[in-house]
Parts: C-alpha cells; sequence; structure tokens
C-alpha cells in the first residue's frame, strides 16, 4: 500500500511518499513495517485492556482506541 506523508518542518509542509512494505500476524498481534525517508516497525493488537500499539524504534508503546477512533488515536500518537 502507497500513501502519502505531509509533515510540517521549519513552516513548509513536506510531502512523502510511503508505503507499508509488509504486514504479518502472530494470532493476536500484527507487525507492520512502514517505508519512506525511514523504516519503522510497529505492532498493533488486543490485550485484555484493550488494544495497543508499540513502536519500538521510537521505544514507545501506548493503548490505542477501537481503530476506527482516528483522531483518538493520533492524539495517543502524538503524546507518545
Amino acid at each position: 500500500m502507497i500513501f502519502e506523508c505531509i509533515n510540517n518542518v521549519k513552516g513548509k509542509n513536506v510531502t512523502l511518499s510511503g508505503r507499508i512494505e509488509s504486514l504479518k500476524c502472530y494470532g493476536n498481534y500484527y507487525e507492520m513495517v512502514i517505508e519512506s525517508s525511514s523504516r519503522i516497525h510497529v505492532l498493533f493488537g488486543k490485550t485484555e485492556l484493550g488494544e495497543f500499539a508499540c513502536i519500538p524504534d521510537f521505544g514507545d508503546g501506548f493503548h490505542i482506541a477501537d481503530l476506527d477512533s482516528y483522531a483518538w488515536n493520533r492524539e495517543e500518537l502524538i503524546s507518545s
């Protein structure tokens, strides 16, 4: 899957192309590899406490809402 990212760098919007290189299911969680100007691994899935996302490349993990709750999940990712 190919997508565009818009990032504000020093007051200018910079558009980059990105792509999801792989998506693997490991039963109760998924691993996704995103490539753009860098490569990022994202793990996400469900636990008894709810859904989670983890970005080991940033040393971070957090709870997320339902995957359709874009605004909430975006805020969790930004604050994290």
